[in-house]
């Protein structure tokens, strides 16, 4: 598996982040507003038997929506996290990558 957090631009011209995750089962780039990276801390909690989720980022153009449950990160892509189209499972030991890379990619955006 390989996550990378890299900078782009919204139409605002506000600087966002673009995370990529690539597994040997798909490809998928999430669009991450800077002020969106803490909520990643609270993914697992996010237990999904309570049907709890946290929309964080998009992805094709829809809400994506991050929850767990007792072995798995679940994203959620699509309207709601009821009726979304897309899911990628993940194992809960991506969370701290993608925080790596999203918190490295911040202090980058900070020190300019």
């Amino acid at each position: 598996m390989s996550i990378d957090a890299s900078e782009a631009f919204n139409n605002n011209g506000t600087p966002i982040a673009l995370l990529t995750i690539v597994t040997d089962s798909f490809h998928a780039v999430f669009k991450i507003q800077i002020d969106e990276i803490d909520l990643f801390s609270g993914v697992l909690e996010a237990a999904w038997e309570d049907r709890k989720s946290l929309q964080i980022g998009h992805c094709s153009g829809s809400s994506a929506f991050w929850c767990s449950n007792a072995n798995e990160i679940n994203i959620l892509i699509g309207h709601d996290d009821e009726s979304w189209s897309i899911c990628f499972t993940l194992p809960h030991s991506a969370l701290s990558q993608i925080s790596d890379a999203l918190d490295s990619l911040r202090k980058r955006l900070t020190k300019r």
